[in-house]
């Protein structure tokens, strides 16, 4: 919803609609063992599939609706030339198939980007971009070994790449995320096929990309929120890619962290919330430039964390009256090239 937002904000009233208007095409792209998976393509203004030179692809697969998420990537990314495309998982919004929790994420974003470099209107390469489920779908897009070749950088906001983790934090189920998400979709029936797999094995193997950090190749930026459904899956993502990451991904890599929970209700309560969403977005503009035209990187001017200090809760009793002295306190974003140094002290409990 902020993405979408901000899209608005930088192109005017009604911009999230104005992609219906520019040049687009749908296409039904053939995996690697015959299911069809829906793709809609839409290219910047003034551009055509048919007689304009080829350009880079922002790639965003979703088990959502095809159309509502083409309002978030078009707004944001088609303006700055960049040909968007979108793709329904298997099973969902027209796509051939059985919905897989992310089970086919890499073998389908593999296939799809090889597709991609096979078209005439691209120039081979593609940058991902994806948020929550999404985004989920984008860290798995280097589960497969070799990570697909065309793949050049990642914006993964509100997701993890480790499913496990967040089905079952701790051995325990999470029954109201998990459950209740899968029948949101209409996909109730997928619920016993997780339960069936309480234990970690092969089943998650192409679900978690924490088991194949060395196998990232690409600077990415990762955004969430410490009230976030993901939150740990977030920062465990940077410093997997960050500290344990395969060439091109070690030390390029990028952590927004602010108070957003998944869904409206941390940003109502604390200040400047919403910024780092802002810097975030406006920083993958630079990051998608700079690797589009082979700049080095990192881009000058941004530390690698941006983090959200809490403080007390502004609305409560607790909290000084003065914005100015509850900053002190807390609820400031601040800025660092690495984690703070940690301090251990041994404690001994006696009567």
């Amino acid at each position: 919803t902020a993405a979408r937002e901000h899209a608005a904000s930088t192109r005017g009233v009604g911009a999230v609609a104005e992609w219906e208007a520019l040049e687009r095409r749908e296409y039904n792209v053939t995996m690697r063992d015959g299911v069809q998976l829906y793709t809609l393509v839409v290219f910047p203004p003034g551009t055509s599939p048919d007689d304009g030179p080829p350009a880079v692809t922002v790639l965003d697969r979703t088990p959502y609706t095809v159309k509502s998420t083409m309002d978030t990537l078009a707004a944001l990314y088609a303006w700055r030339g960049y040909v968007c495309a979108v793709q329904a998982m298997r099973g969902r919004d027209g796509s051939g198939g059985h919905f897989s929790f992310w089970g086919r994420s890499a073998d389908d974003a593999t296939d799809t980007m090889a597709w991609m470099e096979q078209q005439r209107w691209s120039d081979g390469r593609v940058l991902g971009y994806g948020v929550s489920a999404n985004g989920i779908a984008e860290s798995m897009e280097e589960v497969e070994e070799p990570p697909p070749p065309q793949l050049h950088a990642q914006f993964i906001t509100v997701g993890t790449a480790d499913v496990f983790s967040s089905a079952y934090p701790g051995g325990a189920y999470r029954l109201s995320l998990i459950t209740g998400w899968l029948e949101g979709l209409g996909e109730e029936w997928y619920v016993p096929v997780v339960a069936h797999n309480e234990a970690y094995g092969p089943y998650w193997y192409p679900r978690d990309l924490s088991r194949m950090w060395h196998n990232t190749r690409v600077p990415a930026i990762h955004l969430g929120g410490w009230y976030d459904i993901f939150s740990q899956g977030t920062v465990q993502s940077y410093v997997g890619y960050s500290e344990h990451g395969g060439p091109g991904a070690r030390g390029r890599q990028w952590l927004f962290m602010n108070p957003y929970g998944h869904c409206p209700g941390g940003q109502f309560l604390y200040p400047h919330v919403g910024e780092a969403v802002v810097w975030a977005i406006n920083f993958s503009y630079q990051l998608y430039a700079n690797v589009t035209v082979g700049t080095p990187l990192p881009p000058s001017g941004v530390r690698h964390l941006v983090l959200y200090v809490l403080g007390p809760d502004p609305q409560s009793s607790a909290a000084p009256a003065d914005r100015d002295a509850s900053e002190v306190a807390g609820n400031f974003y601040t800025c660092l090239d690495d984690w703070p140094a940690v301090e251990t002290r041994a404690l001994f409990l006696h009567p």
